[in-house]
């Protein structure tokens, strides 16, 4: 088959209106090119300044919504310990029958800690740029936002200095206490202490208040809440809109295979150094290290757990068992000194119950068939060396804890 191109003639000769038509034909095209470009990127940049006030005012409403939940957690806790109180005031002759979390409870609602504080790097970065107000293009919304932080502002400072909130034991009380007691421990004179702490005008000034603080923390926290469902509708944002926003914004990696498991992975977590080593046939070896700390000697007392285990990629999660049967405790001395000859029998008092417990947890376990189950969402970062390892959990009041571990790939 013989295929003919047609090819231009570049010799030809061109009329003036043919040469005004095929210029004007280039004008034209050109012209198109340009507004479909710049008319393309003016709909993208408004689209993407749409899409970044609208997660602008996502992080607010969830400002305002975690803000709600403080002052609620505060009545929850006043409510709680004012139970409490009450009824240790109605026992105070029969305080040494009571045990010493209760007491201690009581002890610690009536001393003064630390201030409270709301975290405002949030609000810091709404009014950072007007940017930002520009993107959101809500004036109403804005403003709410505003009387919100402003509202939050003021409450910070009225619960930090007004005499309503004011505990009866100041912080140098705390510590003149503390000196009172022979073994350095607060729990040990309280049976004693508490009763002269109820005789204070302040402690009863104290307790009369604590239905009027409860009523306090309820209502700022409504009014907060109407703010938040009143951003809400101006901005049209639903929960489920929330919810995959806060998803989002929790992850910046991406969930972790199996091959990317596979490794020894190490963090720093309560104060002990933990240690996994994912293995490719599906075992584990988990060690959790503690240093224990006492005055009556120097250097460091360790406290090693061992596990062995099983784990494996289920869906989207990590899933970790550990046969009980499988777990050994074990402590080290090796690097405690006792230089002081007067502490020496206390020291090696503390550290043979030590020594018993930890024997007795080891015979009771060899024999217990329980395995323990450990689900985590394993998030890996771009660099394949840290992973996230996010749980979820129920507490007794009904709450929802996320609670999220970072470890580190250990290098061979």
């Amino acid at each position: 088959m013989n295929v003919k191109f047609k090819m231009p003639k570049f010799g030809r000769h061109l009329t003036g209106g043919t040469m005004a038509k095929e210029i004007l034909m280039t004008v034209i095209g050109t012209t198109i090119s340009i507004v479909l470009t710049f008319g393309t990127a003016g709909w993208l940049e408004r689209k993407q300044m749409k899409i970044s006030g609208r997660h602008t005012a996502m992080m607010v409403i969830l400002d305002i919504d975690e803000s709600v939940k403080a002052m609620k957690e505060l009545a929850k806790w006043e409510d709680d310990n004012f139970k409490v109180a009450q009824y240790v005031m109605g026992r105070l002759q029969e305080l040494d029958s009571l045990s010493e979390d209760t007491l201690y409870m009581v002890y610690n609602f009536f001393c003064q800690g630390d201030q409270m504080m709301f975290d405002d790097s949030r609000e810091k970065i709404f009014h950072s740029s007007q940017e930002s107000w520009k993107n959101i293009n809500n004036p109403q919304f804005i403003d709410v936002v505003q009387q919100f932080y402003y509202s939050r502002r003021q409450q910070q400072e009225y619960r930090n200095s007004h005499y309503l909130f004011r505990e009866p034991l100041s912080k140098d009380e705390q510590y003149a206490y503390l000196l009172t007691s022979p073994d350095q421990s607060i729990t040990t004179i309280l049976p004693e202490l508490l009763p002269k702490v109820y005789a204070d005008p302040k402690t009863k000034i104290f307790l009369d208040y604590s239905p009027r603080r409860q009523m306090y923390y309820n209502t700022v926290a409504d009014e907060w809440k109407n703010m938040g469902n009143q951003c809400r509708f101006l901005m049209g944002i639903t929960n489920e809109e929330l919810q995959k926003y806060v998803e989002k914004s929790e992850h910046t990696g991406s969930r972790a295979s199996k091959r990317q498991l596979t490794g020894t992975w190490t963090a720093d977590v309560s104060e002990a150094i933990e240690e996994i080593t994912f293995r490719r046939d599906g075992t584990l070896t988990h060690t959790n290290i503690m240093e224990i700390p006492a005055h009556f000697y120097t250097g460091t007392l360790k406290r090693s757990i061992f596990m062995e285990g099983t784990w494996s990629i289920e869906g989207d999660s990590l899933v970790r068992r550990y046969p009980l049967a499988a777990q050994r405790y074990e402590i080290d001395k090796s690097g405690v000194s006792i230089n002081d000859d007067a502490t020496r029998e206390e020291a090696e008092r503390y550290i043979s119950e030590w020594e018993k417990s930890i024997a007795q947890y080891n015979e009771q376990m060899s024999a217990d068939t329980t395995v323990l189950i450990r689900t985590n969402a394993a998030y890996i970062d771009d660099t394949g060396d840290m992973i996230e390892l996010n749980s979820v959990s129920v507490d007794e009041n009904g709450e929802v804890k996320n609670t999220k571990i970072y470890m580190i790939r250990k290098k061979e």
